[in-house]
C-alpha cells in the first residue's frame, strides 16, 4: 500500500493551458447601451436645467422650496420625486434650486436617472 500512495503522489498533474476569453458581443453591446443611456441622461439633465417655468408658477416654486426645507434631509429627494411626478421634472428641479442646496439638485437628478423617472414623468 505505501508504494501505491507513493505512486499517486509522484504522478504529475497535467497542466491545461489558460485560454483568453473575450466578452460576448451581447455583453459589449449592453455596456455600450448603458453608456448611451448615460449620455442621454446627461443631455436631458442639461435640457431640464435650461428650461424655464411659467411666471405664474414661480411663487408656487418658492412655496414648495420653503416646504422642502422643513422636511427631514433624508426625505427631501423623495418629496421632490413626488413633486416631479405631479408637476413635472422641470418644476421639481426649480424647487430644488430655489431651496438653495446644490447637493439636493444633484441628488434629485441622480434619483430621477436611477429610478427611470426621466422616461416616466413629463419634463
Amino acid at each position: 500500500m505505501p508504494d501505491e500512495e507513493k505512486n499517486i503522489e509522484q504522478t504529475p498533474v497535467p497542466q491545461q493551458p489558460v485560454e483568453h476569453v473575450e466578452a460576448a458581443p451581447e455583453a459589449q453591446e449592453s455596456v455600450e447601451r448603458e453608456q448611451l443611456s448615460h449620455d442621454d441622461t446627461a443631455a436631458l439633465r442639461e435640457e431640464i436645467e435650461k428650461t424655464d417655468i411659467d411666471d405664474s408658477l414661480k411663487l408656487q416654486v418658492t412655496s414648495h422650496a420653503q416646504a422642502i426645507q422643513d422636511v427631514p434631509e433624508t426625505e427631501r429627494v423623495q418629496k421632490l420625486i413626488e413633486i416631479a411626478g405631479s408637476r413635472g421634472i422641470a418644476y421639481a428641479v426649480h424647487v430644488a434650486r430655489k431651496a438653495g442646496d446644490a447637493y439636493l439638485v444633484d441628488a434629485l437628478h441622480d434619483a430621477l436617472a436611477d429610478g427611470g423617472y426621466y422616461k416616466k414623468f413629463k419634463i
